[in-house]
């Protein structure tokens, strides 16, 4: 099972789950292929509080604020200091610029997803 198609399912076991984001995951995995782009546009922000109460297990930087989960469960978390981090198992990233950090976790992610 690819990224997406597990998102879809923790989606779907929520309590209240998004529908809206369940419908784009499902006809993006329908297609089998996503751009960047489309992948950038499933972004949804949430604020650290939010997210957490979503997934209760997800270790977070202390100084995270904010987090932008995007296709396939890949998070982006906004900080304090206006910064943002990618923290996969391998190399992190910091970084000014939320381009950067969406660049660089479609590169370690694309792979993945289907």
């Amino acid at each position: 099972m690819g990224a997406i198609e597990d998102h879809i399912n923790r989606e779907k076991g929520m309590e209240k789950p998004d529908i809206y984001i369940v419908r784009k995951l499902e006809a993006i995995l329908g297609k089998g292929v996503i751009t960047m782009k489309e992948w950038i546009d499933t972004g949804r922000f949430y604020d650290r509080e939010s997210y957490l109460l979503r997934n209760p297990s997800r270790l977070m930087a202390s100084t995270c604020t904010d987090v932008i989960e995007y296709a396939g469960g890949v998070v982006i978390e906004a900080l304090k200091n206006d910064k943002f981090y990618v923290s996969p198992k391998t190399l992190a990233l910091f970084t000014d610029s939320l381009t950067e950090a969406e660049e660089y976790s479609w590169e370690l992610n694309k792979e993945k997803l289907f």
